[in-house]
């Protein structure tokens, strides 16, 4: 989340948490589903966000579904993605959905190399380590240039 906000400044984004930031208290569908749904009452349509960023694959499933049930197109009025742990474990629902798969298992077994390191040699550089995510591609993110398409009139004699 602080890199998300950290972006958000670079970028001259603003960022409200109270606003922007819908919390879900573990991993599950429902209480998604809930707190989308209740998102939705509150806010108007054209008040809506163009991109919803989800913390887990079900959060993002729930989300899909609500969206779709209130007739809002996804991708086309908002954009969709999850990011989430990669497990190996086969998903229980097809994912049309775009998602950042992050690699679990090699993260912990770089976290176990890290850690005996440091107890090997206390007195060690000390560094962080990112492991690149893998990208699912889906059905749920807009294209960026096709939403730009008509915005800027085109340049003549350039």
């Amino acid at each position: 989340m602080d890199g998300f906000k950290r972006a958000c400044l670079e970028y001259h984004i603003a960022f409200d948490e109270a606003t922007h930031l819908l919390v879900n208290k573990g991993n599950g569908k429902e209480q998604a589903r809930e707190i989308i749904e209740k998102y939705l009452r509150e806010h108007k349509r054209e008040t809506l966000p163009s991109a919803i960023i989800c913390g887990g694959d079900p959060i993002a499933q729930a989300t899909l579904e609500v969206l779709r049930e209130h007739g809002i197109l996804v991708p086309e009025d908002i954009s969709v993605m999850s990011m989430d742990f990669a497990h190996g474990v086969k998903n229980l629902y097809p994912m049309d959905f775009t998602a950042v798969n992050l690699p679990c298992r090699e993260l912990g077994t770089e976290a176990v190399y890290i850690l005996q390191s440091r107890l090997m040699r206390a007195s060690g550089a000390k560094f962080n380590l990112l492991l690149q995510g893998k990208i699912h591609p889906g059905q749920s993110v807009a294209d960026v240039k096709w939403k730009r398409k008509g915005l800027y009139p085109p340049q003549v004699g350039l």
